[in-house]
């Protein structure tokens, strides 16, 4: 008889993740300002855009904004990067904070950069994200 894992694989569809548990990537779901975030990574990079939207330095971000990404009228799949930045100057930057690039992410990134040119899309490393 297979043996039944412990983490996400093993949820009810539709049921959220615990706080504190580990991803099938190692990574730690966190909560940072009343909202639970996959890692401990995305959370700091979260207090930091908040430090920058303070300081004024941008103007204000989103989480988790979802992207069709679309080929000649066919919807292929969703993209969700980890957040969407909304610089004073009227530009968007998409972040997403990254520990490990899967097979799947990859291919969404080479398809969402084929389909927004103009787009600007940023990774962060996650150790990086730790540290600010």
């Amino acid at each position: 008889m297979p043996r039944r894992s412990r983490g996400i694989a093993s949820r009810k569809s539709g049921e959220r993740a615990s706080l504190g548990r580990r991803s099938n990537r190692g990574a730690v779901r966190t909560s940072y300002n009343g909202v639970v975030y996959a890692s401990k990574s995305e959370a700091s990079y979260a207090r930091h855009l908040d430090l920058l939207v303070t300081a004024k330095r941008i103007k204000s971000w989103d989480g988790q904004v979802r992207v069709s990404l679309v080929v000649e009228g066919v919807k292929v799949c969703t993209m969700v990067p980890d957040f969407l930045v909304q610089h004073r100057n009227g530009t968007q930057e998409y972040v997403e904070v990254k520990g490990f690039a899967t097979p799947v992410y990859k291919l969404k990134r080479k398809l969402f950069e084929a389909l927004f040119p103009n787009a600007t899309y940023t990774v962060v490393p996650a150790r990086e994200a730790l540290a600010l």
